[in-house]
């Protein structure tokens, strides 16, 4: 059976989680999904293991997150990682196919960090990933507040300018946190 293929993009959302430690400090938590385009809307991939399957790769629920304290600034973002984010029903053909996808990531970080090198904040991450994933571009929600992706309007980035694309939502945030 021949699988669409779609162009992948990233959609990167942010919120903030008040009083995680009991006390005043708010952490800042960056959430980047990958989706795809259709007809100009973002949509998510499915999670039935053989539609789910675009280019070999598992892409339902696939998300790259890091978080950091208010206090310090999101320029300051630690903990990154690349998961799969409330994936229910996980049978062995799915996690076979997630761990392929994984595993694909880390070699291809690797890679990236012997021709590079370290790799010393996020939107670097995002973008070493985004490239081992073949992302045509990365979506920020720039008005609406709907969990219909249809009923927001988005700002679309270049793969190149994800320091600008979380810059931009790091700083809305700020604002809001101010």
């Amino acid at each position: 059976m021949e699988v669409e293929k779609h162009e992948r993009y990233l959609l990167l959302s942010h919120e903030i989680v008040r009083g995680l430690f009991n006390d005043d400090r708010d952490i800042g938590v960056f959430t980047v999904t990958f989706i795809y385009l259709s007809s100009g809307s973002p949509r998510n991939f499915s999670n039935n293991v053989f539609d789910a399957q675009d280019e070999g790769d598992y892409m339902s629920s696939l998300t790259i997150r890091s978080q950091y304290g208010t206090d310090k600034g999101y320029e300051t973002a630690y903990g990154w990682s690349v998961e799969y984010k409330d994936e229910i029903n996980v049978d062995l053909p799915k996690a076979r196919a997630m761990v392929k996808t994984l595993g694909k990531i880390e070699r291809g970080l690797k890679r990236c960090a012997e021709k590079w090198g370290y790799i010393n904040d996020f939107p670097t991450y995002v973008i070493r990933i985004a490239n081992i994933m073949k992302v045509a571009g990365i979506l920020v929600r720039n008005s609406g507040n709907s969990y219909s992706y249809d009923d927001n309007i988005y700002q679309q980035y270049a793969v190149g300018e994800a320091s600008s694309a979380i810059h931009a939502l790091g700083y809305e945030q700020k604002q809001l946190v101010s």
